[in-house]
């Protein structure tokens, strides 16, 4: 009987620590589905529209543009009027504000404020609606309101590592780099960014057989060609920033010297070179 009892009282024991297993697992996957959800949610209000001006979620907008953000709704000055948003394919609308204290901007708001479970987000204005579809480099100047290189406060030119190469503010240095600007022209598309990569290659090594053009897709054969190309076309490539009078700017734009492409908006031909 005792010998019975013990083995019942260890079933007991291994049963409680499953069942507590089990518990804590069932409440660790609950935690993970409300993140995953509360995510996916998050993700259904991460841009939106206003006056043709896009935004996009933009958390450390305090600090790229000078702002003091509390995160509260505090930090809400004048409405603008509602935007929406589609959260689970259902239309929400929400009221966008400007930042308190900030200033009216003439070409659009560099950023604009929404308000969550009281607490208020930042959206940074990231495009134009007008710019959707293949926009020549004139266009995208127009829509920013780049009318002359003193429209232009400051271009920062950063590394493949996010370290800043150089920062151009003095308007002997802004001009030239304006005038190059909008000399880019019309846009190229994807298939003729993917041709000034591979004119790049075949100009640098020659004709071979393993790397290929198609359909306005570049093609490798191995990895060594591969590795050979990637490390030519990245040569001297760096990201840049350009900074406007107006508030707005123009983030990311990507400088590749090799394939002489200059992505904005679309992938513009580079007719002289920008930096040194």
């Amino acid at each position: 009987m005792l010998k019975s009892r013990t083995i019942s009282k260890k079933t007991v024991i291994v049963s409680a620590l499953m069942l507590a297993a089990l518990l804590l697992w069932v409440i660790a996957w609950q935690i993970v589905g409300d993140r995953m959800e509360q995510t996916a949610t998050d993700m259904q209000y991460s841009h939106f529209t206003y006056s043709g001006a896009i935004y996009a979620r933009c958390p450390d907008a305090a600090n790229i543009y000078q702002l003091h953000l509390t995160g509260k709704l505090d930090d809400c000055g004048e409405p603008v009027g509602t935007v929406q948003f589609t959260v689970d394919g259902v239309t929400v609308h929400k009221e966008a504000y400007r930042v308190k204290g900030e200033e009216t901007h003439a070409v659009a708001e560099p950023v604009l404020l929404i308000s969550h479970d009281e607490k208020c987000t930042p959206y940074e204005l990231v495009g134009f609606t007008a710019l959707n579809k293949s926009p020549s480099i004139g266009a995208v100047c127009e829509a920013y309101g780049i009318r002359s290189a003193e429209d232009i406060a400051s271009v920062t030119v950063y590394d493949a590592d996010g370290s800043v190469v150089q920062n151009l503010t003095a308007a002997e240095a802004l001009q030239p780099f304006y005038e190059k600007l909008v000399a880019l022209g019309a846009d190229l598309g994807a298939a003729g960014q993917a041709q000034a990569y591979y004119d790049a290659y075949i100009a640098k090594y020659g004709n071979s057989d393993g790397i290929t053009l198609k359909d306005g897709t570049i093609e490798t054969a191995d990895n060594e060609t591969y590795q050979q190309a990637m490390e030519l076309w990245g040569a001297g490539m760096c990201t840049v920033t350009m900074e406007l009078q107006n508030g707005l700017r123009l983030a990311d734009m990507v400088y590749a010297p090799v394939p002489k492409v200059f992505q904005v908006y679309g992938y513009y031909a580079i007719t002289a070179p920008f930096f040194e």
